[in-house]
């Protein structure tokens, strides 16, 4: 009998054995499925994480943007409008200046100036001369400092033209070629220079 009974727990011990064996491979198999999940969740919140910083980035990134871009283009256009002024001003205060020099005796030194320039870069033949309404008395004076002698058929004609500030044109009929000496081109000239070294749009 004993030796049966020792056979019976040889056996029971055996399939105890392959029962816990199955079970740690099964557990074991178990574990690793569990850890494959557990990791692949991971990942996908990981992942998850990380596109959500991204989108918050990109989101942060266009608003810090777009309010720096504005805030420089109101910075710039402050300034382009402070220069506009300033701009404004200096032609203001050369428009006022030249307003009194037209009252001097230098300004009509430098009519007389002017003409003879005119005379000599048209050539000695019919010459029309244009002045603004206010110089039209000084027309005898220039003349006679043209010494122009009407007996050689060489004459000068003095004409009230389109012109505001002062100083005077020139356009000789025959050849059609004309001067211009006003201090309105000259102040236009100063405009557009002013206006190129400081990048300016003015509209005076």
């Amino acid at each position: 009998m004993r030796g049966a009974q020792e056979k019976i727990e040889r056996f029971t011990a055996a399939i105890e054995s392959d029962a816990l064996n199955e079970s740690k491979m099964i557990l074991d198999g178990v574990k690793l499925e569990i850890d494959a999940a557990v990791s692949a969740a991971e990942d996908e919140a990981l992942n998850e994480t990380f596109r959500h910083i991204k989108e918050q980035a990109a989101r942060i990134r266009t608003q810090c943007g777009g309010r720096v871009s504005r805030h420089m283009m109101e910075r710039k256009n402050a300034i382009n409008a402070r220069r506009e002024e300033m701009g404004a001003q200096v032609m203001d205060d050369v428009r006022a200046k030249l307003a009194e020099y037209v009252k001097t005796g230098e300004y009509v030194a430098r009519l007389k100036r002017s003409a003879r320039d005119v005379l000599d870069a048209l050539g000695n033949g019919n010459m029309i001369i244009y002045l603004r309404e206010a110089d039209m008395p000084l027309a005898d004076e220039l003349k006679k400092a043209l010494g122009v002698n009407e007996a050689y058929g060489f004459s000068v004609t003095f004409k009230p033209g389109d012109i505001e500030l002062g100083g005077l044109a020139a356009v000789c009929p025959k050849t059609r070629l004309r001067a211009d000496e006003t201090l309105d081109t000259k102040l236009y000239e100063l405009r557009g220079h002013f206006a190129e070294l400081f990048g300016l749009h003015l509209s005076q």
